[in-house]
């Protein structure tokens, strides 16, 4: 039996010696996933922050079925209020640096954006869009007004 204790001992005196290496250097990957994040940042500035539109953003992903059920509701949003209303689909998967940004913690979620900042949040769930009419009734009074045009 006393033959084990120090066996124990040397093992763990290698176990700790082993550990005081350099640290490992990052993987090579790391690089690329910097560089998916800052090209998902340009696509992002440049699509929603630098519109001249409001921009409806659905963070969402293909598996997600709400996702999927919202997703014709907001392409008849956008072919109606597409002078004024630009909406644009980010898959959670694809954009994680995105959905961490904006602290998307469920989705489906709806982002409003004007002149470059979130001017509504309504959170996480389809709850509060059951249909059409809900998701229009969210939207329309964040819309520039229309210009009615005098006859000439």
């Amino acid at each position: 039996m006393r033959r084990r204790y120090p066996l124990l001992w040397l093992l763990a005196c290698a176990l700790l010696a082993s550990c005081m290496g350099e640290l490992p250097t990052p993987p090579a990957s790391s690089s690329a996933a910097n560089q998916a994040a800052a090209a998902s940042m340009e696509w992002f500035d440049a699509t929603v922050l630098k519109s001249d539109k409001v921009v409806l953003a659905d963070f969402s992903a293909t598996w997600c079925g709400p996702c999927q059920y919202l997703r014709p509701l907001l392409h008849r949003l956008e072919k109606k209020y597409g002078d004024r209303l630009k909406v644009v689909a980010i898959d959670i998967d694809e954009h994680p640096v995105l959905q961490a940004r904006f602290g998307v913690q469920g989705i489906p979620h709806l982002l409003l954006f004007s002149d470059g900042e979130v001017i509504v949040n309504p959170g996480p769930g389809l709850a509060r869009f059951k249909n059409y009419e809900a998701l229009e009734e969210f939207v329309r009074p964040w819309l520039p007004v229309e210009e009615v045009k005098e006859p000439t």
